[in-house]
């Protein structure tokens, strides 16, 4: 078990962090790949993952700023230093905060550089500043925050050193009142950081019918079967093949969220390890 020794806050909150600090650290490795899961069951043993069909859970931004502090956490527990820190919208978006807040001296985060990838606008995870109480942490205003308010897109945009969308459109819109969604002056602010990549992928490299990592061809197994292949199976069928990558030479950690569009089914192996923590 490993406990830190960052104090807790005074009031109420300090009670809330208290009771829901700990947690355990999953790790499965798959050989290609590793894969790490932060567990506490009072914020994540849930039926779903970001609210009822009434709406959001109440405490979404603690769970959520603790997921985070906990993920970085976990990177000094396993002894990996990522060369890039890669968040996905306001979900993750505190870790970026915590890195200049939190752990500006730590020579483990040091050279550690981060990109936070924008999917949703929309979505900003806004919250009153008694939030920063919990997080144990205190920053100055951003001018894109209202009066009491915190509001977690923004500060993935504010301290990222790098952003970028899905799509350069979407970059040129967002930048935009009309579709800033309240935050296109600081993304105008930060334009020279922010890159739009379109979604996609290369046909030719990742297609199944010829790729050689593949034992058997997808288009030898479905022809075997006497099926049709639509063109644009291609693409679709290969989604899962980032598990089998070749390693590239910089390591990367990816902090990202699950929704009824993008999730997959994780289960953890007998070969899962696990520790307990306490922020």
């Amino acid at each position: 078990e490993a406990r830190g020794d960052h104090s807790s806050p005074a009031g109420r909150s300090a009670r809330t962090s208290y009771e829901k600090a700990s947690f355990s650290l999953w790790e499965h490795d798959a050989g290609s790949f590793r894969a790490c899961f932060v567990e506490n069951d009072a914020y994540f043993d849930r039926d779903f993952l970001y609210g009822t069909p009434a709406g959001d859970y109440p405490d979404n931004r603690e769970r959520f700023g603790f997921f985070s502090r906990a993920a970085l956490e976990s990177l000094k527990i396993l002894d990996f230093r990522p060369h890039i820190l890669h968040c996905h919208d306001w979900q993750s978006a505190m870790a970026l905060a915590y890195l200049q807040f939190i752990y500006p001296n730590d020579p483990f985060f040091r050279e550690v550089r981060s990109l936070f990838t924008i999917h949703n606008l929309a979505h900003q995870g806004k919250s009153n500043g008694n939030v920063f109480d919990y997080l144990q942490m205190y920053s100055h205003s951003l001018n894109e925050e209202g009066y009491g308010e915190v509001n977690f897109m923004a500060r993935g945009i504010y301290h990222a050193n790098l952003i970028n969308t899905v799509s350069p459109s979407y970059a040129r819109e967002i930048m935009t009142p009309e579709g800033g969604a309240g935050l296109d002056g600081l993304l105008r602010h930060r334009q020279r950081d922010l890159h739009g990549i379109l979604n996609g992928l290369d046909y030719d490299e990742w297609n199944p019918a010829t790729d050689p990592r593949l034992r058997t061809s997808d288009t030898a197994r479905r022809t075997a079967k006497g099926e049709t292949i639509p063109s644009s199976s291609v693409g679709r069928l290969n989604s899962t093949k980032i598990a089998t990558a070749e390693p590239r030479s910089s390591p990367a950690l990816k902090f990202s969220r699950l929704s009824e569009l993008s999730a997959a089914r994780c289960r953890i192996g007998r070969d899962a390890t696990g520790i307990s923590a306490t922020l």
